[in-house]
């Protein structure tokens, strides 16, 4: 069995190494192997030292590394759907490039709760993701879910996930007009419509240490996940939550940019124009059941 590591960086050379040493820390389990792939992804710095670190101090121990130099950023979604393709696993592990894994059985442990949960046909493993601070940031989005340690889930974050290799050969890739953000929804509803599950579990964490080198403008950030999160509403879901959607995210948008209102009609006609070129496939009523069984949030 093969577990591959995946890394997407962008100008992010020496905390993408910190996060290549925190693979190589792992336990090994069972029969299960390592693989390592890194995505350059369109980077305009130098990374010639993550070379050097590779063939010298990795390779000795994870024969098998794939490092990727993409001349083109093709973003989150596109970037991952690169690395998918030169991955040789049976399970993939994505880490941000800024993250480092703290669960040194963590392999283990992928092992089991894909055991134990093979009857929910579980397909996607979402873990806890330690900010520097000491308190913790995940994708829960009820309350009376915070303090629970394990349990099934609607969505999960891409940069600290486990997906089963063939997850993407039965519902397909990210969606690549999504460059950045909302892209693990859109997965999510597609994985649910197609009768499987996402476990988030805080039995596995990773530190996610933010390093804002390489990101987008703030105001560029809200405005695609106000289009993507709004999209994907209209697409998947009852009628009445895309009405919901396009509220409440076109206010979030206009608070967090600070009242940028140009900003927001140009997003708004993005978005307008984005729905006309799509089709609504709405969640099947069993992927709705799921939905509330878990206790998805579905106004906004």
């Amino acid at each position: 069995m093969i577990i591959s590591f995946v890394i997407l960086s962008y100008n992010r050379e020496l905390v993408t190494i910190d996060a290549i040493k925190s693979v190589l820390k792992l336990t090994n389990y069972a029969n299960w192997e390592k693989e390592i792939v890194i995505l350059n992804n369109g980077s305009t710095e130098p990374y010639n030292e993550i070379e050097k670190f590779i063939n010298e101090e990795v390779r000795p121990i994870v024969p098998k590394v794939n490092y990727i130099h993409s001349e083109i950023n093709y973003g989150v979604s596109g970037g991952r759907n690169m690395a998918y393709k030169a991955a040789t696993g049976d399970y993939l592990f994505f880490l941000d490039d800024d993250a480092e894994v703290l669960t040194l059985n963590a392999i283990e442990l992928i092992a089991q709760k894909f055991e134990f949960y093979k009857n929910d046909n579980l397909a996607i493993i979402g873990i806890a993701v330690k900010l520097l601070d000491g308190s913790y940031t995940n994708p829960v989005k009820r309350n009376s879910l915070k303090d629970k340690q394990e349990f099934l889930n609607y969505i999960f974050w891409g940069g600290a996930c486990i997906i089963k290799k063939n997850l993407f050969e039965t519902v397909g890739f990210y969606p690549t007009d999504f460059f950045y953000g909302m892209e693990e929804y859109e997965l999510s509803y597609r994985t649910i419509n197609n009768n499987m599950s996402i476990l988030f579990t805080k039995d596995l964490e990773i530190l996610h240490k933010v390093n804002p080198a390489g990101r987008e403008s703030n105001t560029v950030k809200f405005g695609r996940q106000f289009q993507n999160k709004t999209l994907l509403a209209y697409i998947y879901l009852p009628t009445i939550f895309f009405f919901s959607h396009l509220l409440f995210w076109s206010l979030y948008f206009v608070v967090k940019s600070r009242f940028k209102m140009v900003s927001y009609f140009v997003n708004l006609k993005s978005l307008i124009d984005r729905i006309n070129k799509v089709e609504r496939t709405p969640i099947s009523k069993e992927g709705m059941l799921y939905m509330s069984k878990v206790n998805a949030r579905l106004w906004y």
